[in-house]
């Protein structure tokens, strides 16, 4: 259930740049270049589902770690 919980959250561009240890610059750009899946807000702001994150991150073949 938990698990569930996290897998469901959406996180901001500076959330998802802390855990992949980038800037939110860098984030931007992966979302733009379409990378990275994200949604926007009503006013404007990306968001990341934590899915997506997971995907990215696994699917990445310049990364050597998993994320589960």
């Amino acid at each position: 259930m938990v698990d569930d919980i996290i897998k469901d959250k959406m996180l901001k561009t500076s959330e998802v740049a802390r855990i992949c240890f980038a800037s939110v610059g860098t984030v931007k750009s992966w979302i733009y270049k379409g990378k990275l899946k994200s949604t926007k807000t009503m006013g404007g702001h990306h968001r990341v589902w934590m899915k997506d994150l997971r995907d990215f991150i696994n699917n990445d073949p310049n990364n050597n770690r998993t994320f589960k």
